[in-house]
């Protein structure tokens, strides 16, 4: 978990791009074995936000781009 205010605002903004042919893009949180986790995420391909953390399974993702 980070905690400082200024490691929040320095993390990196990523867009996921899925096997389902979506693209999300966020904050990246989490890297995990099973998937990635997201925040202030949204989806690019119809602009819609999406409230809390979101966990992108792994088997999902088709590429990433930083």
């Amino acid at each position: 978990m980070i905690g400082s205010w200024l490691s929040r605002q320095t993390l990196r903004r990523i867009e996921v791009h899925t096997t389902e042919g979506r693209t999300l893009s966020g904050t990246l949180r989490t890297v995990a074995r099973d998937g990635l986790v997201l925040s202030v995420a949204r989806y690019l391909d119809d602009d819609i936000a999406l409230g809390g953390d979101v966990f992108v399974p792994r088997e999902q993702i088709a590429f990433i781009q930083a």
